[in-house]
């Protein structure tokens, strides 16, 4: 697989969020998706899909951010009330455990982008797209990056 989310930790205080999206946006790096998760102890982590992982995860860490990298599933799940739960029973009958998930912005008309970290990546991302289910590229998922090599 080649789809990566950032997880970068910060202090459970106001401006905080402000801050990162800041950084980010000043650098032309756009969040596609987002969570954030309290840790406690005054701590959150913001997890993110970002059209370019390895600049957003440098320019935080230059400003003393700890970023951690993850890989990630993406896929296009139709938009309708059992979109979800044929992709969460697709992978529970074959052992495989959804440790997180998240939405996250879809360009596809009736559909929703689903970001998922489950062990075992790519006999996962097997599993769903010999059930019929698409699974996203990192350039699918971040059109923009279509002119790369």
């Amino acid at each position: 697989m080649d789809t990566f989310e950032i997880s970068v930790f910060i202090e459970n205080r106001p401006r905080e969020v402000a801050k990162v999206a800041r950084i980010l946006g000043d650098n032309d790096i756009n969040i596609r998706g987002m969570a954030l998760l309290s840790l406690g102890f005054s701590y959150d982590a913001m997890r993110m899909i970002v059209d370019n992982p390895e600049k957003a995860g440098r320019v935080l860490k230059e400003r003393g951010y700890v970023v951690v990298p993850m890989e990630v599933i993406a896929v296009e799940i139709e938009d309708e009330p059992t979109g979800l739960a044929m992709v969460a029973e697709i992978l529970a009958n074959k052992g495989f455990n959804i440790e997180y998930l998240y939405s996250c912005g879809s360009k596809k008309e009736g559909s929703i982008t689903d970001i998922l970290r489950i062990t075992r990546i790519d006999d996962a991302a097997e599993v769903l797209r010999s059930a019929g289910v698409k699974v996203l590229t990192r350039k699918e998922l971040h059109p923009a990056l279509e002119n790369e090599t």
